[in-house]
C-alpha cells in the first residue's frame, strides 16, 4: 500500500485515530423512510430562506408588561399626583384585555414576594378585588414566611433584585448600594422604579427616562438580558443555566462537579438534555455536526425566558430557523451516505477488506472527517481525510501485529520517500520492542508524534478546503508547530488510554517510560495525571496558535482543521482506547444514518 504524498510538507505525518481490539466491521443500516425524508424540497428551502432574511433585518424582543407597569406607576416629581411617564401608563391601559389583564404569563421570579404586596397596595387605593380575604390572608402569610427565609445577609441582593415587592418593609438605602453607574438596579426596570417610587434618586430617573426614550411606549426587555449578572448576583432561585453552559463552553472555568450540582428543579426538561449531553462529552471532545445536531434536537420555536417577565423573540425562536436547519441537515446527511458507500467500494476494489491483520473501521474514518468538514462542497477533503485514515490505521495495525521484520523492511524500501519518515518512525518502534530497547522519553516523543501519522490525514486535506497554500506557508515554522502539538496531543491521548494493553504486548509507550524514568518510582495514576496536565499544555497552545493573528501566515481554515482533529482525538480518547465505545458508535449513526425530523 502506498500513499503519494504532497512534496510541499517535509516535516510530516499523523495518528492511529483510533484504537480497537475488535476486529469486525460494524453494519450500519438505513431504513429507506429515512432516505426519502433526507431529500428537500429545493423551492421551499429558497423561501424558507428568504423568510429568515427579512427576520434578520429587524431584530423585535416582545415587551414587557410587567415592567411598563411599574414605570407607570412612577409618580412626577413634580405633580405626585401625575405619572411621570404618561406613554407608559397609556400603553398598559391600551393593552389590557377585557378583565383587566394582560395575557396569561407564568410567575415571574419573587412571585410570592411581590403579588401580596400588590394586593395589598391595591386595596390601600381602595381598588375591588375579586378576592376573599382568607385567600389574601394566606399569601400575606406565605410572603412573611418567604420574607423570613430571605432575611440573611446572603439573600441580601435577591431581595434588592425584587425591590418593588417589598414596600415599606425594606431598607432601601440597601438597595440603593446595588445601584449601576447607569442608574439601575440590576438593569430591571421594575426595581429601578420601585426604588425611584420610594425615593427619589437621579440616577434612577435618568435611567428609566432613557429607556422609555429608547423603547417608546413600552419597556421591552432588553437591558437586563444583555448581562449575565445573575449567577453571580442573585443568589436566590433562579440560575441562568443557558449562560452558565456558555461560560463552561468558553473557558471550563465551572467545573463539571458545580456544574451537576445545579438543583434539578431549576432546569427544565430541554436544557437538562443539555447540560446532561455536555457533561457526558467533554468540551474538548465537540464536532461542529455533533453540536449542530444537539441545538437542532433541544431547539425550541417557543422558547420564553423568565427573569422579572417573561420575553421571547422571533428573531431568536422562529420556525422557518428549525425548517432550514433539519432540511440542511438532512441535505448534508445524503450526501454522507453517498461518500460512504463509495469509500466502501473503494476498500473492497483494492482488496484492503482482506487484510486479515486490519480493523475494519471504514465508517469510523469517513465519520471523523464528516464530523469536522461538513459542508457539502468540502466533498474532496472528507474523501482524503477518511481514505488516508483508513491506509494509515491499516499500517500501523500492520506494524503492530501484522508482518515481520523482513516484511516491514520490504514495505519500507517500497514507499515513496515523502512518507518514508512515518514508516521509519513505526519501525523504530518495533525495533524498540524487539530488541528491549528503552529510549528516553524526548527520543520517544519525538519519534512517537510522527508515527502517530497524522500527516497523510490532516496535511494533504488542507489543500481541498479553499486557502492556497504556498510553499513559504507549508515550510513555515508556525505550519509545523500546529502540526506538531497536535499530534503531540494525539500520541499522549493514545498513550494514556492503550498503555495497559501495549505493556501486556511488551510495547513501551509515554506512560510505562515515564514511570521506568523517574527517579522516585512515581506510581501509574500519578503518571496517569501528570501527562493529562502536558496534554491540556499542548492543547491550549495549540489553542493559542489557531486564534493567533498577528504575525500568523497559516490561513485560518487550515489552522481550524489541525484544531478540528484535536477535537476528533477527545472524542475518540475519551474515555477508551479508542473505537471501543458504544457512545461513539451513537454518534456515528447520528451524524450520517439517521436523519432528523
Amino acid at each position: 500500500m502506498v500513499v503519494s504524498l504532497s512534496s510541499r510538507g517535509p516535516r510530516l505525518w499523523v495518528v492511529d485515530c483510533c484504537r480497537d481490539h475488535r476486529r469486525n466491521p460494524l453494519v450500519f443500516r438505513i431504513s429507506s423512510s429515512h432516505a426519502a425524508q433526507a431529500k428537500p424540497n429545493v423551492q421551499t428551502l429558497d423561501m424558507t430562506k428568504e423568510r429568515i432574511k427579512k427576520l434578520l433585518s429587524n431584530v423585535e424582543l416582545s415587551v414587557s408588561s410587567y415592567d411598563t407597569a411599574w414605570v407607570a406607576m412612577v409618580p412626577s416629581p413634580n405633580s405626585p399626583n401625575s405619572p411621570c411617564f404618561p406613554q407608559c401608563l397609556n400603553w398598559v391601559m391600551d393593552n389590557q384585555l377585557k378583565d383587566a389583564t394582560d395575557e396569561n404569563q407564568p410567575s415571574p421570579i419573587g412571585f410570592d414576594i411581590s403579588f401580596p404586596h400588590m394586593l395589598e397596595y391595591a386595596k390601600e387605593l381602595n381598588i375591588s378585588l375579586p378576592l376573599n380575604q382568607t385567600d389574601l390572608s394566606v399569601m400575606i402569610h406565605q410572603r412573611e414566611l418567604e420574607l423570613r427565609r430571605c432575611c440573611s445577609r446572603q439573600k441580601e441582593a435577591y431581595l434588592a433584585y425584587i425591590s418593588e415587592g417589598l414596600g415599606n418593609y425594606h431598607d432601601w438605602n440597601m438597595v440603593k448600594t446595588y445601584q449601576m453607574k447607569n442608574g439601575s438596579l440590576f438593569n430591571s426596570p421594575s426595581a429601578t422604579a420601585a426604588a425611584l417610587i420610594h425615593h427619589q434618586n437621579a440616577g434612577c430617573l435618568d435611567y428609566l427616562t432613557s429607556l422609555v426614550n429608547k423603547f417608546g411606549n413600552a419597556d421591552p426587555l432588553t437591558e437586563s438580558t444583555k448581562r449575565g449578572d445573575y449567577m453571580n448576583l442573585l443568589e436566590e432561585p433562579f440560575k441562568d443555566i443557558h449562560a452558565a453552559l456558555e461560560v463552561y463552553h468558553a473557558s471550563q472555568i465551572m467545573h463539571q462537579e458545580e456544574l451537576s450540582s445545579i438543583p434539578s428543579n431549576s432546569l427544565n426538561k430541554f436544557i437538562h438534555k443539555q447540560v446532561g449531553v455536555t457533561l457526558k462529552f467533554p468540551f474538548n471532545a465537540g464536532l461542529e455536526r455533533m453540536s449542530t445536531r444537539r441545538n437542532i434536537e433541544h431547539y425550541k420555536v417557543e422558547d420564553a425566558r423568565i427573569l422579572k417577565t417573561t420575553y421571547r423573540s422571533p428573531n431568536i425562536s422562529n420556525e422557518d430557523y428549525i425548517r432550514l436547519a433539519v432540511e440542511d441537515y438532512n441535505a448534508c446527511q445524503s450526501i454522507y451516505r453517498e461518500e460512504l458507500k463509495g469509500l466502501e467500494r473503494w476498500v473492497v476494489e483494492n482488496r484492503l477488506d482482506k487484510l486479515k491483520f486490519a480493523r475494519q473501521k471504514t465508517a469510523y474514518c469517513y465519520f471523523s472527517a464528516a464530523s469536522t468538514l461538513p459542508s457539502p462542497e468540502l466533498s474532496d477533503a472528507r474523501i482524503s481525510w477518511a481514505k488516508n485514515s483508513i491506509l494509515v490505521g491499516m499500517i500501523d495495525d500492520f506494524f503492530d501485529v501484522g508482518g515481520s521484520m523482513d516484511e516491514l523492511l520490504n514495505l519500507i524500501q517500497s514507499v515513496e520517500k515523502y512518507i518514508i519518515l512515518i514508516y521509519t518512525s513505526m519501525l523504530r518502534e518495533a525495533i524498540w520492542t524487539i530488541d528491549g530497547r528503552v529510549p528516553t522519553i524526548n527520543e520517544y516523543m519525538e519519534n512517537g508524534y510522527v508515527s502517530l501519522a497524522l500527516g497523510p490525514i490532516v496535511l494533504p486535506v488542507l489543500y481541498f478546503i479553499g486557502p492556497r497554500l504556498s510553499e513559504e506557508i507549508v515550510r513555515s515554522s508556525e505550519y509545523h508547530k500546529l502540526f506538531k502539538l497536535m499530534s503531540t496531543e494525539g500520541r499522549l491521548l493514545n498513550d494514556i488510554r492503550g498503555y495497559k494493553r501495549e505493556l501486556k504486548a511488551g510495547k513501551l509507550n509515554a506512560v510505562t517510560l515515564h514511570m521506568r524514568h523517574a527517579k522516585c518510582g512515581l506510581v501509574e495514576e500519578k503518571v496517569v495525571e501528570e501527562i493529562k496536565i502536558l496534554i491540556e499544555d499542548q492543547r491550549r497552545e495549540l489553542m493559542r496558535l489557531v486564534l493567533q493573528t498577528k504575525g500568523s501566515i497559516v490561513p485560518k481554515a487550515c489552522k481550524d482543521t489541525f484544531w478540528n482533529m484535536s477535537n476528533v482525538l477527545n472524542l475518540f480518547y475519551a474515555k477508551n482506547d479508542g473505537f471501543t465505545r458504544n457512545d461513539i458508535l451513537d454518534i456515528v449513526q447520528q451524524i450520517i444514518y439517521e436523519p432528523v425530523s
